[in-house]
């Protein structure tokens, strides 16, 4: 489960389009900073850095995005047992820094006008909602229902192959489903509303899913540069657990008990957008 699978992915991707004898057309970056603030399994503020890569030659498209944020302050969580014999989970101070990275790549191939196939390949850490690491490799077909200069609508579903580390220690893998859309339409010249929805259904045990879905709205200043705010809502049905030091009321050590972490995770951004075409 390392980020360099994925560069690996999107060197072999390229180097198939080239002796394919698909010549390069166009490119286009975008570069967003952002002041992050997260409700859920952690509560603070930070700042965050997202950018995406697109390039499109003949049949041929390719997609590379990376994000990573720097969270300052995290609570630690302890549980206390209560004289009842009710557990507690409680934060009586804050520590030094999580950290939230993602690397995802996808090649997209027309096999007619209105449909794809696709084939691609992500890792993600998220240590507060208990990911240590996680890895995906997926193939599917998709179809483009809307392709216009201010409507872009398409779908897509494929299988996948999930590799995933929690921070407890439990490393698993399983096939899955994927099913997503990606959503985009422009008022006027200057707004943009972005909607992107991803569902990963685990085939192994089909109580074990997750959504992460992301809203954005962006304002254009100049051809360059937009302010854009965002809301990303992360569920995962069955999520994972963190291991807590277990404190009598007098705040005695007496052991550790494992806990589920929260199902929901909010991410509310606001960016400034940097366009490089």
């Amino acid at each position: 489960m390392r980020p360099t699978a994925v560069i690996a992915a999107v060197l072999l991707i390229w180097t198939t389009a080239a002796v394919a004898g698909d010549e390069p057309g166009r490119w286009s970056e975008t570069a967003e900073f952002s002041f992050v603030a997260t409700g859920g399994n952690t509560e603070s503020s930070s700042l965050a850095f997202k950018n995406t890569l697109i390039g499109s030659w003949g049949k041929n498209a390719i997609t590379v995005r990376a994000s990573a944020v720097r969270v300052d302050t995290e609570e630690r969580r302890i549980a206390v047992e209560r004289p009842s014999g009710q557990v507690t989970v409680e934060s009586p101070d804050s520590q030094k820094a999580l950290e939230n990275y993602a690397l995802n790549a996808r090649y997209d191939r027309t096999i007619r006008k209105g449909l794809f196939w696709f084939a691609g390949t992500g890792w993600d850490r998220n240590e507060p909602a208990g990911v240590r690491g996680r890895y995906v490799a997926e193939l599917g077909v998709g179809k483009i229902w809307k392709d216009e200069e201010n409507l872009k609508f398409k779908t897509s579903c494929g299988a996948t192959v999930t590799r995933q580390n929690d921070v407890t220690g439990v490393d698993e893998r399983f096939g899955g489903l994927r099913i997503s859309w990606d959503y985009s339409n422009q008022f006027g010249r200057s707004t943009t509303y972005t909607n992107v929805l991803i569902v990963d259904q685990n085939l192994d045990e089909t109580s074990d899913w997750r959504a992460d879905m992301q809203n954005g709205l962006a304002a254009a200043i100049s051809k360059k540069l937009a302010l854009k705010v965002g809301l990303q809502l992360l569920y995962d049905n069955e999520p994972a657990s963190e291991e807590l030091d277990l404190c009598a009321q007098d705040g005695t050590p007496i052991g550790e008990i494992t806990v589920p972490l929260d199902e929901l995770d909010t991410i509310f951004t606001v960016s400034l957008v940097v366009n490089f075409k």
